[in-house]
């Protein structure tokens, strides 16, 4: 697959995620919260998961956040209540991702030193993303995308 093909799968994928609401800010993309702590206190990272029908918490979501100050990623269930916290952490340009059921929701954060940032999320348990491949195509050597296989990873002969 050249560059331009590979181009155009992508913004396509951004632009069916855009048309579903995975990207949309508002009322199910409540805006971060930041409450400064004591100078030298670590940073904190935290929020609550509803679900955009009914408003109720939703427990048991994985939450995920990655950020190249981290030696890997952290991740945790929300409680009860829904709540998710993450505490000890660097300053930096945090992903926070959220999955449950068939949402997987993504949003960025800048995390300041000393801060608790607030970060809520309203997702649709039901949403589904998918994409549907129609054509063969190689992603990149020994890596090719079929219809009836998926993605698989394999010499390229093999596929002939």
């Amino acid at each position: 697959m050249d560059r331009r093909s590979l181009v155009a799968v992508v913004l396509g994928v951004v632009s069916v995620a855009c048309a579903t609401g995975v990207l949309e800010r508002g009322p199910n993309h409540p805006p971060a919260v930041v409450e400064l702590l004591s100078p030298g206190d670590s940073s904190q990272l935290v929020g609550v998961v509803h679900d955009r029908n009914t408003g109720h918490a939703i427990p048991a979501a994985l939450v995920i956040i990655q950020c190249t100050c981290l030696a890997g990623a952290r991740e945790m269930m929300s409680n009860d209540g829904g709540a998710f916290g993450f505490r000890d952490l660097p300053p930096g340009k945090y992903t926070v991702q959220v999955l449950f059921g068939y949402a997987n929701v993504n949003r960025t954060v800048e995390l300041a030193p000393a801060t608790r940032m607030r970060t809520d999320f309203r997702i649709d348990p039901d949403q589904r993303f998918t994409i549907t491949v129609t054509h063969v195509f190689d992603l990149a050597p020994g890596i090719r995308v079929r219809p009836d296989l998926g993605v698989s990873a394999a010499p390229s002969d093999a596929f002939t």
